[in-house]
């Protein structure tokens, strides 16, 4: 009797079996791959159209905005202007992650949007994001052709122009991601150490480091004037120690044997470094503009 029922135990297991592999034969497809999660955000508010003489633009922020955004760029008043100061957004009621601006319309005007730091700081670093053919950060939630996502400048970044048809509308925009996280500790002002590995340069090339707007002595006009941080080659590697401002941006630059360095002339990465909290920055160049990869 005993071996009966094991006899017939083990041909409905059998069965499960194969109607298991029948099911699935090769197994779970990607074994170790989770999917990525889905995020859900939130749809575009109704949001009153401002009237004659004016342009609201409403923007979608993602997580890590802590502090809010402001508007920068060009409309011919002092609402906008090419500093990172520019004019606060305010959360749209009832929302989580939209705000809104309304601005002077103007079919010329220029508008960026940048995240305010935790501190309060408004930086060009944290502008919004890059647009490139791999990743599109900013895009528009209901596009009425009412303006131009231009990404045309330094390698992708957006400003939004040609507001011919925009005077007395609401405009639905969508970011993605920051240029550079708003809201993370940034380095202190200090003595710094820079360590860079990078592919090799033809003989009597030299590297620099271009920093941001903060000293005189780190400005990204020295891009294409007088660079100051000269690297030294040591031992395959490139070296310098020099003072660094707080938040300090950087990237590498070139300078030819015939003594041109300019934006052509930098490391491929699409946005800037930001200086490691320990003062201790130890990077690795994959490509130079203008010179082939490494292999």
């Amino acid at each position: 009797m005993k071996t009966v029922k094991f006899f017939t135990f083990a041909l409905l297991a059998g069965a499960l079996m194969v109607g298991c592999n029948e099911k699935n034969p090769q197994g779970p497809e990607n074994p170790g791959e989770p999917e990525e999660p889905v995020i859900e955000k939130e749809e575009a508010p109704a949001i009153e159209a401002p009237g004659a003489g004016k342009v609201t633009i409403a923007v979608r922020v993602p997580e890590g905005t802590c502090n809010g955004i402001v508007a920068v760029g060009g409309n011919g008043t002092e609402e906008l202007a090419w500093t990172p100061a520019g004019t606060d957004f305010e959360r749209v009621a009832d929302t989580e992650s939209w705000y809104k601006v309304t601005l002077t319309y103007a079919s010329d005007m220029i508008v960026k949007v940048v995240a305010k730091a935790e501190d309060g700081a408004v930086e060009w670093g944290t502008q919004w994001g890059m647009n490139t053919d791999e990743k599109e950060n900013v895009t528009w939630v209901v596009d009425e052709g009412l303006a131009t996502i231009d990404n045309s400048e330094n390698g992708g970044e957006v400003k939004l122009v040609s507001f011919a048809t925009a005077e007395g509308k609401v405009l639905f925009l969508d970011v993605d991601a920051w240029k550079s996280a708003p809201c993370v500790e940034r380095n202190k002002a200090g003595q710094a150490t820079f360590t860079l590995t990078a592919p090799a340069l033809p003989e009597g090339y030299e590297v620099y480091i271009v920093g941001n707007f903060a000293t005189e002595d780190w400005n990204w006009g020295s891009a294409t004037a007088t660079p100051t941080h000269k690297m030294e080659l040591v031992d395959g590697k490139y070296t310098h120690e020099a003072e660094v401002p707080a938040k300090f941006e950087y990237k590498y630059f070139y300078k030819t044997a015939e003594g041109v360095m300019d934006w052509d002339n930098a490391e491929e990465i699409k946005s800037n470094r930001q200086m490691a909290l320990d003062l201790k920055a130890v990077d690795e160049v994959k490509a130079w503009k203008g010179l082939p990869a490494a292999e």
